[in-house]
């Protein structure tokens, strides 16, 4: 299922004039991945054999380290599990999850998803006493973060999501994570029902859901300082340069002031992706706090490291000068990474 995925794409890309001049012939499309479509190999799986690709990612234990810890983490960690345990059953019976290869993945993805709630837990308490919390996570992958922030910190969560690959795949997921009571919005499915524009900006923004899953070229059209916390693990240093810039002016125009921001990656930029070190450009130029950096060796003592900011004021950039002031006005990044010219010393 991704036709009206590949129509939502075209049709706003084309309104909101991301094919046109510069920002098509230079700068280069936000919304595609850098090596091309995106899939984990030739073959063009979806439903559960992408789902449970998605599953297999988390293939390496690392066990949660002491310096994480906080009372009540053992009981929130089997919170998270079970609700991975539950999606895996529900959509594999015919599959054995004591089996050790997918108890491990169950597993992996579960101390993943804690850890990320540990950093929170620790050095964003006040975040746990909000009503009504806007949690936004972009490039969600498998949708786990949506775990931990429905069922601990009860959250109003927004998946902000550019492939179809993973935008399928989260479907599958949230609607697992969510009870028969709570509400999903795939703005995806609203707009296939050719509703107004006007109607799918009230969607994307109303606090009736509590799930939003919505396509990364509607992220321009939530609200400034709607959200509490923002989230993007192993995704900023997988995308090309525009989509690094699209995601920051983004992210700061719709996080609160006092809102959290959380990053959890390789913390290195991949060859060939992007070039823009986003930790420094929301430090040095949006003069956001640091609360905690790990000094942690990657895929030795953690899975990717997190990383944790707090918002203190307002910077304003449009997409352009964002893109000039830190890839520089002549550079030619519209290729992908490998191809990129007069980039900016």
């Amino acid at each position: 299922m991704s036709w009206d995925f590949e129509f939502s794409y075209k049709k706003n890309v084309q309104k909101k004039k991301w094919v046109f001049g510069d920002k098509y012939f230079r700068i280069g499309d936000p919304f595609k991945w850098v090596d091309g479509e995106l899939g984990l190999a030739n073959q063009d799986f979806t439903g559960i054999v992408a789902l449970l690709q998605w599953y297999s990612g988390f293939y390496e234990k690392y066990p949660t380290l002491k310096e994480f810890l906080y009372p009540d983490y053992e009981k929130d960690f089997q919170i998270i599990k079970n609700e991975y345990q539950k999606i895996f059953d529900f959509y594999f019976p015919f599959l054995d999850s004591k089996n050790k290869e997918y108890a491990n993945y169950i597993e992996c993805n579960s101390l993943s998803s804690a850890q990320d709630l540990c950093v929170l837990k620790n050095y964003a308490k006040d975040i746990f006493n909000k009503e009504n919390l806007c949690h936004l996570d972009f490039g969600p992958g498998l949708g786990g973060a949506s775990i931990y922030s429905l069922k601990i910190l009860n959250s109003i969560f927004t998946s902000i999501e550019a492939h179809k690959f993973c935008y399928n795949i989260q479907r599958l997921f949230y609607r697992k994570v969510l009870n028969e009571k709570q509400k999903y919005l795939d703005l995806v499915a609203a707009e296939t029902f050719s509703l107004e524009d006007s109607d799918l900006t009230k969607l994307i923004n109303s606090k009736n859901f509590n799930i939003k899953q919505i396509p990364s070229w509607f992220f321009e059209d939530i609200e400034n300082n709607s959200q509490d916390l923002i989230t993007s693990t192993r995704c900023l240093n997988e995308i090309n340069d525009s989509g690094v810039v699209h995601f920051i002016i983004n992210a700061d125009r719709v996080l609160k002031n006092g809102g959290y921001m959380y990053f959890r990656d390789s913390n290195k930029r991949k060859p060939g992706r992007n070039i823009i070190d986003y930790d420094e450009v929301f430090e040095k130029i949006f003069g956001y706090q640091v609360i905690k950096k790990f000094d942690l060796v990657n895929r030795k003592d953690i899975f990717s490291i997190p990383r944790l900011y707090k918002k203190v004021k307002n910077t304003r950039y449009s997409f352009e000068e964002l893109f000039n002031l830190v890839i520089g006005f002549e550079a030619v990044t519209s290729h992908g990474g490998y191809f990129n010219q007069n980039i900016k010393d």
